[in-house]
């Protein structure tokens, strides 16, 4: 048997990892809670109800309490089907 340690071949350099992207610049009106997406999730165990759910921001609850307060957006009047007789 042969006694001697012989060296171990160097690994190749391994490519550098990719740069992580900056994070999206939100608008200055973005919500700070949840950065303008609208929806948050509470940070509750494993089993729980609410785990894993989409909650409603405070600030989605703001604008739904106003869409309600200022009443429905008029629309747009609806246009009757023009008339159209089948001759036999």
């Amino acid at each position: 048997m042969n006694n001697q340690i012989t060296p171990l071949r160097a690994r190749p350099p391994r490519p550098p990892a990719p740069a992580i992207p900056p994070p999206l610049k939100q608008a200055s009106a973005a919500c700070p809670v949840c950065l303008g997406m609208g929806f948050v999730r509470r940070d509750v165990p494993h089993g729980h109800p609410l785990f894993g759910k989409a909650l409603k921001c405070a600030c989605r609850d703001a604008e739904a309490r106003r869409r309600q307060r200022d009443g429905p957006v008029e629309a747009a009047p609806v246009k009757k089907p023009a008339k159209r007789y089948l001759i036999p």
